[in-house]
């Protein structure tokens, strides 16, 4: 059980769906924790790529928690609300891929809280509302550096309808579906 303030490494492929109670960065491996055959560290919600929208996300991060995600692939998640990610606390992710999740909503990433996302990838993703993202009411998502691509029902859906509470620079958003742009500052 990881405490307060520490990091877990994640090297080769896993299955998990965790809802994160801590503090805590959660990360791949560095060049020199490589272990032998797993180069790369995956957390999938199984070994194929979801159907039909079910379950909970693989990472659901509550409200108050601060969480870093980085060096770190994440796929094959479905949920309602956040195929791979829900997030109602303060979530970084840096250098992160999410891709082929499913939701209603957010099919990489549900926000209700604070997001950056740091130069990631977040591809082929599905979802009714933001394949890439959706910020729900009351979160703010700041996108530095980052790919939005091939993600069906578009790249960001911003429901929060508040000037600002969505900004994206540096960036390249593409694919299926247009992002939502009101309320979705572009630098």
């Amino acid at each position: 059980v990881a405490q307060e303030g520490d990091s877990v490494v994640i090297s080769g492929v896993i299955n998990e769906r965790v809802t994160i109670n801590t503090n805590v960065t959660i990360r791949g491996p560095r060049p020199w924790e490589i272990t032998p055959g797993t180069h790369m560290g995956f957390v999938q919600a199984g070994p194929t790529a979801p159907t039909a929208v079910s379950g909970s996300p693989i990472f659901t991060i509550p409200a108050g928690k601060k969480v870093t995600i980085e060096d770190l692939n994440i796929r094959n998640g479905s949920s309602a609300n956040g195929g791979a990610i829900s997030n109602a606390g303060t979530l970084d992710l840096k250098g992160v891929t999410i891709y082929q999740s499913l939701a209603t909503n957010g099919g990489a990433v549900y926000n209700s809280g604070k997001l950056t996302v740091t130069n990631s990838s977040l591809i082929n993703n599905t979802a009714s509302n933001g394949g890439g993202i959706f910020n729900a009411a009351g979160g703010t998502t700041r996108i530095n550096h980052a790919t939005l691509s091939a993600n069906t029902g578009g790249s960001i859906h911003n429901a929060n309808g508040t000037a600002g509470s969505t900004s994206v620079a540096g960036s390249i958003l593409t694919g299926s579906g247009v992002p939502v742009l009101e309320a979705l500052r572009i630098s």
